[in-house]
């Protein structure tokens, strides 16, 4: 990230998408950009994003060892973390993989920003075809980090055909929980 401006880049890109979107057009453009613009998580780790971004959201993304371990005590920023129950590339406890990972299991990664946010477990609901959403949150904030795991998903997004899960409509309703 030496000599590059992210969060700068980011908000440029997100005050045009916002402005055109305001005018009922480039939503899912947003929410494409939104997951894709910084998966492993460098952006949202650093104290500079909290001041720029209120969440963030991450299809199949994971956190880098070296940003895990930088990563700051606290936090300002939402996630919405999007995984796949077989994601062969995402380090999960629930299955194993991330004894062997240089990563941190995605669970560790979900249970931080929830500390980091003071937040805790509101809702564990069913999702689509037997997925399951985390809701984390807290009375005294706006602030939610939610967590899908998708059942059977893979590294990918998940079509609303394969798993129920219209992931558009998610994304747009755990933004909108952001603005309150």
């Amino acid at each position: 990230m030496a000599g590059r401006d992210p969060v700068g880049q980011g908000s440029t890109f997100l005050v045009k998408c916002l402005h055109q979107d305001r005018s009922g057009t480039n939503a899912v453009t947003l929410e494409r950009f939104l997951t894709d613009f910084r998966s492993h998580y460098e952006l949202w780790c650093t104290l500079e994003a909290g001041s720029t971004f209120s969440a963030v959201v991450s299809v199949a993304g994971t956190v880098s060892g070296s940003v895990w371990e930088e990563r700051p005590e606290s936090c300002s920023t939402g996630l919405l973390q999007i995984t796949g129950e077989k994601d062969n590339v995402v380090p999960k406890q629930s299955d194993g993989s991330a004894r062997y990972a240089k990563d941190p299991a995605i669970e560790d990664v979900i249970e931080y920003y929830a500390a980091a946010n003071n937040l805790t477990v509101q809702d564990v609901l069913p999702a689509g075809k037997s997925s399951v959403l985390t809701k984390y949150g807290s009375t005294a904030s706006a602030g939610q980090v939610w967590h899908l795991l998708v059942k059977d998903g893979r590294h990918s997004w998940s079509g609303e055909r394969v798993t129920g899960i219209n992931t558009n409509r998610l994304i747009l309703e755990y933004f909108e929980t952001q603005l309150k």
